[in-house]
């Protein structure tokens, strides 16, 4: 029986694609599992730091000739009911980006592939800590290692395997949770806000910033790409009733088109417990979810896919403390995003009877 791929990562976005690049480098054989998605993704903002990230994946000769839309800042009412610019050009790492997900992910995808990551398209059906004798041992890999490593199989019947498994896959966990991992909120019950999400076709030249607007029950944001497609999102509790765009973001709507209906999704923080486990780890949002206001998602999402790589590296070579260390450094990140999350959030204090202002974090 041949020998199981040194890695098993299971998800196709930012932090999947990390992972098994990273692994690559080091010298994985990688497999990674994603699953085609048919809904519309968003416009999304890439910040000025994934330069590095990029540079260090060995992606940024092919995303720097990409095309994609520079950021030139945003464009806020926040804690006032005036718009207050912040330029791009401040930062020392330069512009950010403003990235249709579902092309950004695909390139990531094909980046991997020629680095020659194996690509499984599909869902994951089943997953289980693989037997001993199961093809597992990493003979010829030039890895030592230890445990057993797991076997699964997509919906379609093809089986996958790894010594080691990077579950990026999103929200859901797909992977841990069928290990016994087990999703966490920082958000009040009952008090969970969700983001509802449009997408438009702007004619003319795009706006390269993205735009946020506070509201009484809530906020808003747009943000728009090189094609002219174009994101919209209200964050609100989810009984608001829905409302017309506030004044900032409908201007940047102006002959806009609607593009499908709107989608809801989840807008609450949110981790995984345990972070990792033996012989595998969580990475992006599968492992710390964040509210939309940190703006730090795929930024996350690439870091931490990256650093699931290490982790993966270092237990194959028998040293157990890559995972400890792993999780510490997940822990570190959601210390800081949860007060940085309470400092903006706190800078906002016009409507202290709102039933979302009232529940958001404010700093102690």
């Amino acid at each position: 029986m041949p020998s199981a791929p040194d890695l098993l990562v299971v998800g196709g976005g930012p932090a999947g694609c990390a992972a098994a690049l990273h692994a690559r480098a080091a010298g994985l054989s990688v497999e990674l599992v994603w699953q085609p998605d048919r809904t519309a993704r968003p416009v999304e903002s890439l910040p000025p730091a994934s330069r590095r990230l990029l540079a260090d994946l060995g992606c940024w000769p092919g995303f720097a000739g990409a095309g994609w839309l520079a950021s030139s800042g945003t464009r806020s009412a926040w804690g006032s009911p005036f718009a207050a610019d912040r330029d791009s050009v401040r930062d020392p790492d330069g512009p950010g980006w403003l990235v249709d997900r579902a092309d950004f992910d695909a390139f990531l995808r094909d980046q991997a592939a020629a680095a020659g990551v194996v690509l499984r398209p599909g869902r994951l059906h089943r997953l289980e800590v693989a037997s001993a004798g199961s093809g597992f041992g990493g003979a010829g890999s030039g890895f030592a290692g230890f445990g057993s490593g797991f076997a699964g199989e997509l919906a379609d019947g093809v089986p996958v395997t790894g010594r080691f498994l990077v579950d990026a896959s999103g929200r859901a966990a797909v992977a841990a949770s069928r290990l016994g991992a087990r999703r966490r909120y920082d958000d009040a019950a009952g008090e969970v806000p969700v983001a509802t999400v449009h997408r438009y076709s702007v004619p003319g030249p795009p706006l390269r910033r993205t735009v946020l607007e506070a509201v009484p029950e809530g906020w808003w944001y747009t943000i728009g790409s090189a094609t002219g497609s174009r994101t919209v999102g209200r964050i609100s509790l989810p009984d608001e009733p829905a409302s017309e765009p506030p004044p900032l973001i409908a201007a940047v709507l102006d002959g806009a088109v609607p593009v499908g209906g709107p989608r809801r999704v989840a807008a609450n923080s949110g981790y995984l417990q345990p972070f990792t486990g033996p012989g595998w780890a969580a990475a992006g949002d599968a492992a710390l979810s964040f509210d939309p206001l940190s703006s730090q998602g795929m930024l996350t999402a690439l870091f931490t896919g990256r650093a699931a790589a290490e982790a993966a590296v270092g237990w194959l070579a028998g040293q157990p403390a890559a995972l400890s260390g792993y999780a510490g450094r997940l822990a570190a990140i959601r210390l800081a995003y949860r007060r940085n999350l309470a400092l903006h959030y706190g800078m906002e204090l016009r409507w202290p009877a709102s039933r979302f202002w009232a529940g958001r974090p404010r700093v102690a």
